[in-house]
């Protein structure tokens, strides 16, 4: 269990960066509400919302990570607004929210799972 903490703290740390770097960058022209662009922003803050729940485990420690990472998705498009590279969008900011519910979903079922295979 150490080392998949070990591996899920480094993972959250690069994603964390990663995420933070590509929302501020210049990626070309902005393409308005695109499913695919919502997707995205969903699937990246799921990986980081069930990358830092398994770093951190606990309730307080999950309530803590999931505002964190509301929080940064909200920040980050607030943020872009005032960018001339970037366009910020409330659709990023809610994609960005069922990203990280998404995330804790995947990790209560994994949990779940867990559990029920060392009761066999």
């Amino acid at each position: 269990m150490r080392i998949i903490r070990i591996v899920s703290r480094v993972l959250f740390a690069i994603g964390l960066v990663t995420v933070v770097v590509l929302s501020l960058i210049s990626l070309g022209k902005p393409a308005g509400f695109a499913i695919w662009d919502k997707a995205q922003h969903a699937a990246a803050y799921a990986a980081l919302a069930f990358a830092g729940l398994l770093s951190f485990p606990g309730r307080r420690a999950a309530v803590t990570i999931c505002l964190a990472l509301f929080a940064l998705g909200a920040l980050l498009e607030l943020v872009q607004m005032y960018l001339d590279n970037r366009v910020g969008s409330f659709g990023d900011a809610a994609a960005n929210g069922v990203g990280v519910m998404a995330g804790l979903l995947g990790v209560m079922l994994l949990a779940r799972a867990a559990a029920a295979f060392r009761r066999q």
